[in-house]
């Protein structure tokens, strides 16, 4: 079965749903958002259920590329899937798809807050995401 959308929520809801992701962090949080949106940025804000469960969250960031007819979409530390429930692989390859699609011809940057080797990096390889050159993973 597949994830649900829902609907915008406010800020203390937000809060309240991140926190309970064992991977939730800073850059996901509505006051990051918002400082970053004073800042000219637009904020996309995402919840998703399965089977009434959330299992998954992201906060982006999206701004127009001066000069070209393309946007930037800037998902630092997230999106989040380490829920109460377990680690949730398969929401995040449906949430990296949408992604995907959503922004297709934009630029695409995905840094999730999750140590190596628990399977979120060999998702987001599959899902058409790499490393830029040069750069290592962080241990």
């Amino acid at each position: 079965m597949g994830l649900r959308l829902l609907p915008e929520i406010s800020r203390n809801e937000w809060n309240d749903t991140v926190v309970t992701f064992r991977d939730h962090n800073f850059y996901q949080s509505w006051e990051w958002g918002e400082a970053r949106r004073a800042m000219g940025w637009k904020v996309r804000r995402f919840v998703f259920e399965r089977q009434g469960r959330i299992v998954a969250a992201a906060q982006g960031l999206l701004r127009e590329i001066p000069l070209l007819p393309r946007v930037l979409f800037r998902l630092r530390g997230g999106p989040l899937v380490l829920g109460p429930h377990g680690g949730e692989m398969a929401a995040l390859k449906e949430i990296l798809e949408g992604i995907r699609q959503t922004f297709r011809g934009g630029v695409i940057r995905v840094s999730p807050n999750h140590p190596i080797g628990n399977g979120v990096e060999a998702v987001l390889k599959a899902s058409g995401f790499g490393r830029p050159p040069g750069q290592r993973p962080e241990q």
